[in-house]
C-alpha cells in the first residue's frame, strides 16, 4: 500500500513539472522578440563594441553607436558575467546580457569631444509584426552598471513599423515616442538587482522593428550621482577628474513583447471611434479643442536664458491639472522671442525655453509622450517688434492641443 502510494504521488510530480514546464514553453514561444536574453551568440566576447556578435540584435546611436555584448564564457573583467569592464552583475535570465550607454558628456570639452545627446540603442526585428487593436505586455530589464558615475531616470521601449531615422550627428528626439518606459519619479540607479520596466499596450497595427535606450535630450534628464559609482575612464584617462567623460551606462536583459490574451470587444472599438469631437473646460484657461493655441501670460525666465523663474510655477501647475484631468490629450510646447539678437541664437534660445516648460511636466508625471515642443525664434510675431511692448508679448511661451496620443 506504501509503495502504491508513493507511485501515485511520483506519477502526480512528474505530471505536474511536465505540465509546468509545458507552460514555460507557451509562455516563451508567445514572446515575439527573438534571443530576448542575447543567449544566442556567434563568438564569445573578447573586447567592447561586439554586439554584432549575438544573434538578432544591431546597435544604432550617435557618434560610435556600439552597445556591447557580456557573458559568462568571456574572460572575467573584461566582457564576462558576472564580472566585467562596467561593474558586476549576474545576468537575470541565462548566461549573457546587452548594455548600453543611455547619458554621456564632457563638461569640459578638453579630454573628450562629445556630441551633445550622446546615445547608443539597441534595436531588433520581432518574429512576427503587432496586429491592429490587440493588446501585448511589453517589458524589459536593466540594471545599473556600478562602476560609473551617474544614473538617469528615463528609459523606454520604441515600436515601429521600420527602422526609425537616426542620424549619426543629430537626433530629433520629437520623433521618438516609447510606449514604455520606466515612470519618471523612479529613477533607475540599483547596481546590485535588475529593474523590470513594463506595461500593455495596444498596437497600431504593423509594429515589428524594437528600439530600446534613453529617448529625451540631456536637457530633459534628470542624472544623478551613483553613490559610491566611480568614473570608469580614471585608468584610461589621464586627466583631472573634473575633465573626464561623464557617464551613465546599463545592463540591459529580458526583452518581451507578448500577446495578452483578452482583447477588446468590437462593441468598444466602435464606440471609442464614433466619440465625438468634445471641448475641453478648464476653470483657468476656459473652454479648449484640439487646435486651439493658448499663450502661457505668466511664464518667466532669467534674463537672456531658459531658466524658470518661480513666479511662473502658478501657471505650470493650472497647466499641469489641465493635463491630468485630460490625460488622454497631448500638447505640443512653442517657445518664442522678440527680434532682437541673431536668427540662430533667438531659435536656440526659444527651443531651449520651451524644452524648460516641457521639463517640468515631465518631472511631474506627465509623460513625454504627450510633450512635443519646439523652437520659432522671432518667425512668428503676435505683436509689432517696433515697440517693447510689442517685444515683450512676442517674448512668449505657448501650447497647443494637438489630439489624443
Amino acid at each position: 500500500m506504501g509503495k502504491h502510494l508513493y507511485l501515485i504521488i511520483f506519477r502526480s510530480f512528474v505530471l505536474s513539472a511536465v505540465a509546468l514546464m509545458l507552460c514555460m514553453d507557451r509562455v516563451f514561444a508567445q514572446n515575439l522578440v527573438p534571443n530576448h536574453s542575447f543567449e544566442n551568440i556567434g563568438n564569445c566576447p573578447t573586447i567592447l563594441d561586439q554586439l554584432n556578435f549575438t544573434k538578432n540584435w544591431y546597435g544604432l546611436g550617435t557618434a560610435d553607436p556600439s552597445p556591447d555584448l557580456f557573458n559568462s564564457c568571456a574572460e572575467a573583467g573584461t566582457m564576462g558575467v558576472p564580472a566585467n569592464f562596467f561593474g558586476n552583475q549576474e545576468a537575470k535570465t541565462g548566461d549573457g546580457y546587452a548594455g548600453l550607454i543611455c547619458y554621456l558628456t564632457s563638461k569640459s570639452g578638453k579630454s573628450w569631444k562629445l556630441k551633445d545627446n550622446h546615445r547608443e540603442y539597441l534595436m531588433t526585428k520581432l518574429l512576427e509584426p503587432l496586429q491592429q487593436g490587440k493588446r501585448y505586455r511589453v517589458a524589459f530589464s536593466v540594471s545599473l552598471a556600478e562602476f560609473c558615475e551617474f544614473s538617469v531616470d528615463q528609459i523606454g521601449l520604441m515600436l515601429t513599423d521600420k527602422i526609425p531615422p537616426i542620424d549619426p550627428t543629430y537626433i530629433d528626439f520629437n520623433y521618438f515616442k516609447p510606449q514604455v518606459r520606466n515612470h519618471p519619479d523612479s529613477l533607475l540607479s540599483h547596481t546590485n538587482r535588475w529593474i523590470t520596466v513594463e506595461d500593455t499596450i495596444v498596437a497600431e497595427g504593423g509594429e515589428q522593428i524594437i528600439t530600446l535606450g534613453t529617448f529625451i535630450p540631456d536637457k530633459m534628464l534628470n542624472p544623478k550621482k551613483n553613490g559610491d559609482g566611480q568614473n570608469i575612464f580614471y585608468e584610461t584617462m589621464e586627466v583631472p577628474k573634473r575633465e573626464r567623460p561623464q557617464i551613465a551606462y546599463y545592463f540591459v536583459d529580458d526583452i518581451i513583447v507578448s500577446p495578452v490574451d483578452k482583447q477588446p470587444m468590437l462593441s468598444e472599438a466602435v464606440t471609442k471611434t464614433l466619440e465625438p469631437a468634445t471641448q475641453l473646460e478648464s476653470p483657468y484657461f476656459g473652454y479648449l479643442q484640439e487646435g486651439d493655441k493658448v499663450v502661457l501670460n505668466n511664464i518667466y525666465f532669467e534674463f537672456d536664458k531658459s531658466v524658470l523663474l518661480p513666479e511662473s510655477y502658478a501657471e505650470l501647475e493650472e497647466l499641469l491639472n489641465f493635463l491630468n484631468i485630460y490625460s488622454e490629450y497631448k500638447i505640443k510646447i512653442t517657445g518664442h522671442t522678440d527680434n532682437k539678437g541673431s536668427d540662430d541664437y533667438n531659435l536656440k534660445l526659444s527651443l531651449e525655453r520651451a524644452i524648460a516648460v516641457a521639463r517640468y511636466l515631465y518631472q511631474k508625471g506627465i509623460p513625454l509622450a504627450r510633450l512635443e515642443y519646439e523652437g520659432m525664434g522671432s518667425k512668428d510675431p503676435i505683436a509689432s517688434n517696433d515697440t517693447e511692448i510689442g517685444q515683450a508679448k512676442n517674448r512668449r511661451v505657448e501650447f497647443e492641443i494637438i489630439g489624443k496620443y
